[in-house]
């Protein structure tokens, strides 16, 4: 049912990018479509961005109580964003998707992708 009002709209957003709209499901893998998730290592929102790799796509401020990655519309044109550059860096993507929790550079390290 959380997922009801962000789906759709998650799913066109990444049609607008180029990316297979099944993949706004990885959203329920990550936070199960809570906005207000926090993983115990500080990850955040519904696609559990942490602080430092959500910095280059959103705008996350502590002194000003600024932090994007609790906006399921702007975090989700970040997850986009991260999953179209860690395509192109790993070709695949399997290799994308398993990037996203572990970084590209752990998975091209290892020649997997």
């Amino acid at each position: 049912l959380r997922a009801d009002p962000y789906l759709p709209v998650m799913e066109r957003m990444f049609e607008d990018h180029f990316l297979p709209a099944d993949l706004a499901l990885l959203a329920l893998l990550e936070s199960s479509f809570e906005t207000h998730a926090t993983s115990r290592v500080g990850a955040k929102g519904i696609w559990q961005f942490m602080e430092n790799p959500g910095k280059k796509f959103l705008l996350i401020n502590s002194a000003r109580r600024l932090d994007e990655r609790l906006s399921p519309l702007k975090s989700t044109l970040a997850a986009a964003q991260l999953l179209q550059q860690n395509k192109r860096l790993v070709g695949t993507w399997a290799g994308a998707i398993t990037a996203y929790n572990s970084g590209p550079r752990a998975i091209t390290r290892q020649g997997r992708w």
